[in-house]
């Protein structure tokens, strides 16, 4: 992870190297903690089919294993939900001062995440045996994510001021793959409860073939200014999916 930190430190200290005396002169900093949310249901749709056919490939091999080889007839009514929180601290700076335009950021967050899609299924297998379950496949990340930003406030005289903001960021793959089932097996009228569960670091799984995740950043917002040097913040966008953050800031 630091030498990817590394050089999205190494810019903005070379851009104070550059530009002292625009600093010293009349640049300002803010600092910027702030709490979100966010989701990843506007792309859901390649997440959700990506994960149907884990699960169906998991059934299929979880199954086989406990018993003997299985033809999965259906996983049906498969449905996804995605959601997270995101915490973390930015500094930003506005070379022009604090009716400046432009301004630069450089913050880190923790990221937390899930993604899971549940469905139903039916497996016929040797033996005229049935296999009715209920499966999920759940992600969870809980990473640090590192980001660079830069950002245009609108009006920036006004106490009330909107603003856009472009970047990107990146964080290491760390997290973990669960496979669980619950459901019961038919053997000549009898009924046997049957289930499963196993968890996998995503980092272990090899064909995964990453050891970070990039991410792509854009948001709008509006900021009010409550001090002469605080103000409160919220805007939504995208990280790699949909959020919305509240901030708080310190301009010094």
């Amino acid at each position: 992870m630091k030498r990817h930190i590394f050089p999205i430190v190494g810019i903005v200290l070379g851009m104070l190297f550059i530009f002292p005396s625009t600093i010293h002169a009349r640049g300002h900093f803010e600092i910027r903690p702030f709490y979100g949310m966010w989701s990843l249901n506007l792309v859901r749709r390649p997440i959700e089919n990506a994960l149907t056919r884990a699960l169906e490939s998991n059934i299929r091999s979880q199954v086989s294993d406990d018993f003997s080889t299985a033809v999965l007839q259906s996983l049906t009514d498969v449905s996804f939900d995605s959601n997270g929180t995101l915490v973390g601290l930015e500094l930003r700076w506005y070379p022009s001062g604090e009716n400046g335009v432009w301004s630069l950021g450089i913050g880190i967050e923790r990221t937390s995440f899930e993604v899971t899609a549940r469905g139903e299924s039916t497996l016929f297998l040797e033996g005229d045996i049935r296999v009715d379950l209920i499966p999920a496949g759940t992600i969870r990340l809980e990473v640090p994510l590192v980001f660079l930003t830069s950002q245009w406030t609108l009006f920036p005289s006004w106490r009330f001021r909107p603003y856009i903001g472009l970047g990107a960021g990146i964080s290491p793959l760390r997290g973990t793959l669960t496979y669980s089932a619950v459901g019961v097996a038919t053997y000549e009228g009898i009924i046997i409860p049957y289930g499963y569960s196993e968890t996998t670091q995503l980092e272990d799984i090899q064909d995964l073939q990453i050891s970070v995740i990039p991410y792509v950043i854009g948001y709008a917002g509006i900021q009010g200014q409550i001090f002469p040097f605080a103000y409160l913040s919220v805007d939504a966008g995208i990280l790699n999916g949909f959020m919305v953050r509240f901030t708080a800031s310190i301009r010094f």
